[in-house]
């Protein structure tokens, strides 16, 4: 039998390598080589898939529905809150536009009264309360005052019922300023002053029946009295209302 030639023996290693290599890189495919693309359709099944390795993020909105469970049942009631704040217990009102002139008395003149006809009446307590007053009177002085100031100071009474009654102490005071004179010789009317003057009062009282009221005066001790403007209450409102402690 002959030798083979080198050529021969070269060419054979040649084959066997070249089979070789086709070998390994099939059955060995390298990191990452293989994509949706290579795979067949359905070629996935559920003992291929990791446990625990599939989130309700990678399901189809359907199936993430189909995995809801039916609603449980009602839980136990829950304690009791912390009781609130008193509401209010009892409550009285007035209101008055019957354009009072505050006279220069140097005493306080009523201008709201819950006493008094068409008001609301007595305060009727039945227990120890906490009472907020809080009322608000217009003033104003005429356009022929408008060289005169008016000075008006306001406060909160209160007593049992048709009894004399006490000011609370909290005061309110405004003043109306005299203005320049722009009447019939420039052409204009003079100018009417308005103001507000808030009071009010918090108190605490026992049980029982009360009265309350807004009082008023037109004084100054800073101007001499001719110079003082004479007042008028225009309007009023007085509200009471009474919580538990």
């Amino acid at each position: 039998m002959r030798r083979p030639s080198p050529a021969l023996v070269v060419a054979v290693i040649a084959l066997v390598f070249a089979m070789g290599g086709t070998g390994w890189a099939v059955t060995q495919l390298p990191k990452n080589s293989v994509g949706g693309k290579q795979l067949k359709k359905n070629a996935v099944t559920s003992p291929k898939i990791k446990d625990g390795t599939i989130a309700t993020a990678d399901l189809a909105a359907a199936t993430r529905d189909a995995l809801k469970g039916q609603t449980g049942a009602t839980g136990a009631t829950g304690a009791t809150g912390a009781t609130g704040p008193a509401g209010p217990t009892a409550s009285t009102a007035a209101v008055d536009d019957s354009n009072l002139t505050l006279l220069l008395t140097g005493a306080m003149q009523p201008v709201l009264e819950t006493a008094a006809t068409g008001q609301g009446g007595p305060l009727v307590l039945t227990a120890r309360s906490r009472v907020v007053v809080d009322a608000s009177v217009t003033v104003f002085k005429g356009t022929t005052a408008y060289d005169k100031i008016g000075d008006v100071t306001c406060t909160v009474a209160y007593g049992a019922e048709g009894q004399p009654q006490t000011a609370t102490g909290a005061t309110s005071r405004v003043t109306l300023p005299s203005v320049a004179d722009t009447g019939p010789g420039a052409g204009e009317a003079n100018p009417a002053i308005n103001a507000m003057v808030p009071v009010g009062a918090v108190l605490i009282l026992d049980p029982g029946r009360y009265d309350f009221s807004v009082t008023c005066q037109n004084t100054s001790t800073t101007v001499p009295a001719a110079k003082v403007a004479t007042a008028t209450a225009r309007f009023g409102t007085l509200s009471v209302i009474a919580s538990g402690l």
